[in-house]
């Protein structure tokens, strides 16, 4: 109940955090890919990282479940963006 409670508390702090840190070119989302920002890097961020677990961070699939809502509406209007930035590189 505790972490229920804390991650909804974090949430709006969290909004979209793996879209921001796409989209700012400081994710990598594979090792052949260059950095961002990538068509829904976001939710593609959020979804590798809940499929890989940390030991350093155990409470982390939280967050990001909780972020990969926001990050798809983040994702979504930031289409207008990635889309032509893709196509150019």
């Amino acid at each position: 109940m505790k972490r229920l409670l804390l991650a909804a508390l974090l949430a709006p702090g969290l909004a979209g955090c793996g879209t921001i840190l796409d989209t700012c070119g400081a994710s990598r989302l594979e090792s052949s890919e260059s950095p961002g920002p990538h068509i829904y890097g976001g939710v593609r961020l959020d979804v590798d990282l809940l499929t890989k677990p940390s030991d350093k961070l155990p409470d982390a699939p939280v967050f990001f479940l909780l972020d990969l809502s926001l990050s798809a509406v983040l994702d979504t209007v930031f289409l207008l963006f990635t889309i032509p930035w893709s196509l150019a590189h």
